[in-house]
């Protein structure tokens, strides 16, 4: 997602290039940890199905 993109949600078209890019920035890290996650939890739930 880019700084402009953001901007097109209601509420956020007034921020500033560096307030958009800082969030942009945190979401990013944001959906790397969730996707970590989640691949973790399939890994786990995989494995119990396998499980007798």
């Amino acid at each position: 997602m880019t700084p402009d993109v953001l901007r097109t949600f209601v509420g956020i078209e007034a921020l500033s290039d560096e307030e958009a890019c800082e969030i942009v920035d945190t979401l990013e890290v944001y959906t790397k940890i969730i996707v970590e996650y989640s691949l973790d939890c399939g890994d786990l739930n995989s494995s119990e199905e396998n499980e007798p």
